[in-house]
């Protein structure tokens, strides 16, 4: 099993990767979420669509209550199998 620290996750409120400080998902992570997800790309959407949704508050929380629109970031590189 991958220890938590070398995994690239959110750090939160912020959503930045824990390992590159990259805005998460970031490679690595999209990758790592590909593979997971490898034969339920719908269910890797509906996932992501829902950490999109706890991102946008966290980081609204963040920035005076200013909600940012993070579907590009999250789901725009998922893409049907096909």
């Amino acid at each position: 099993m991958i220890e938590q620290a070398t995994r690239h996750v959110p750090l939160r409120p912020m959503w930045l990767c824990r390992v590159d400080a990259h805005p998460w998902p970031c490679a690595s992570a999209k990758l790592d979420l590909l593979d997971a997800y490898a034969d339920n790309r719908h269910g890797l959407r509906h996932h992501l669509s829902e950490l999109k949704d706890e991102a946008e508050d966290d980081i609204a929380q963040l920035d005076s209550g200013n909600r940012p629109h993070l579907t590009d970031r999250f789901l725009s590189w998922v893409r049907p199998h096909g």
